[in-house]
Formats: structure tokens, sequence, C-alpha cells
């Protein structure tokens, strides 16, 4: 994939800029527009989310790329049932 090589602030918003080796075959010029292929957007969705962005996470979940994270009332839940199991299990 690729990764950030340079960041700055404009108007207070951050930009990342990425090395993206083979962009003259990705990117496309139509009426003075240039578009984009899918494969670099989701490569960038991918390492924000790699990266702890919720938005980009859930961009890819919604997709179907990648599996949602255990809620975390599910995990303390899980561990409430173990607790109890083993509780029993000492006590009978």
């Amino acid at each position: 994939m690729f990764t950030v090589r340079k960041q700055y602030k404009k108007d207070g918003e951050k930009h990342d800029f990425f090395i993206v080796p083979g962009l003259e075959s990705l990117h496309k010029t139509i009426d003075g527009v240039n578009y984009i292929h899918t494969s670099v957007v989701w490569a960038a969705r991918g390492f924000y989310a790699g990266v702890g962005s919720e938005k980009a996470y859930y961009q890819l979940v919604n997709a179907g790329l990648v599996a949602d994270r255990p809620k975390r009332s599910m995990t303390l839940k899980s561990a409430v049932k173990t607790f109890i199991k083993n509780l029993k299990f000492l006590i009978g």
C-alpha cells in the first residue's frame, strides 16, 4: 500500500500527501476534472482505519470489506459469564 509522506495544515484543515506507485495509470482527466481509481480511495481508507480513524473504519465495515469489531458491552458480558461459570466450578 502506501504511507503518509508529508502532512500540512491549510485554513485549519489537515492534508496528507501519499506516494502512490503507478498513479499515472490510476487516474483520468475528463472535462478538466481529475478522477482517481477506486483502489486508491480504498487503500487510503484502509490506511486511515489502520491508524484508528473511526470514519474510515466504518466506511470499510459498511462496504463489507472488514468485519465490525465486537461491541464493548458484548465483551463485558462474555467476561461476566466466564467469571460466573468459573465461580460455580469453584463452589460446586
